[in-house]
């Protein structure tokens, strides 16, 4: 191969290598949280969040592992009082719908803080009229099986 044919390889290459790069950089990691629209006690059910205290006001229902509550922004939805207000910070009472994993709610980003646990539905300790030392201070959702 000649060094002229060797360069244009090369420059093909890093070329790539810069878009592959920067498609990484723009695209954002897939979701791994959804509101789910099955709000029901289930294997693979949601956790039940509400914006007030003893399962009152606006509540939403959310599935998945959620490292931030408040990026993506995770609102409530206009099913209550407090409807359309940031779920994170905000959710005072809960239930746990998932029939096989303990929902567990963290006052901060990343799962670290201050720690609240649901037991898996329906058994004991799978609602709670307050979150305890989580609540309004709820930022991030993972389960324990």
């Amino acid at each position: 191969m000649s060094h002229r044919r060797i360069r244009q390889a090369l420059s093909v290459l890093v070329v790539a290598s810069f878009v592959t790069a920067a498609a990484l950089v723009v695209s954002p990691a897939p979701a791994s949280a959804w509101v789910d629209p099955n709000c029901y006690p289930r294997y693979g059910g949601p956790v039940v969040l509400f914006w007030d205290y003893n399962h009152g006001g606006a509540s939403i229902c959310l599935n998945g592992t959620i490292s931030d509550m408040a990026n993506p922004a995770t609102y409530f939805p206009y099913n209550g009082t407090g409807g359309g207000q940031r779920v994170w910070d905000n959710s005072a009472s809960g239930t746990n719908y998932d029939m096989g994993y303990q929902a567990k709610l963290y006052s901060e980003p990343g799962f670290w803080g201050s720690t609240f646990q649901f037991n898996v539905c329906c058994s004991e300790g799978y609602y709670f009229d307050s979150l305890g030392s989580v609540t309004n201070r709820n930022s991030s959702l993972s389960w324990v099986g």
